[in-house]
């Protein structure tokens, strides 16, 4: 889907995985998509939640993906926007 650019779709189907509603597991890469798809979005929700996984999925995450969540639920998007 991601080479189709169906973008939605497959925030779709990742989300399926992060709400389990499906036991398919994604590469990493997909998660970030998904987690920069709801950056773009400012959707607070599904962006928390996304992160959320990715540090229990990805514990080597676990620091950074705890620091962009607070910077997300202080509305600092902007600043999330310019990490690398």
């Amino acid at each position: 889907y991601l080479n189709l650019n169906e973008a939605d779709r497959l925030v779709d189907f990742v989300m399926k995985r992060i709400n389990g509603t499906t036991i398919k597991n994604f590469e990493p890469q997909y998660y970030e998509f998904a987690l920069r798809y709801f950056l773009a979005r400012r959707d607070l929700e599904n962006f928390r939640k996304t992160a959320v996984f990715i540090a229990r999925e990805f514990p080597q995450t676990r620091e950074d993906m705890e620091g962009i969540i607070k910077l997300a639920e202080k509305d600092l998007w902007n600043v999330i926007d310019s990490l690398p």
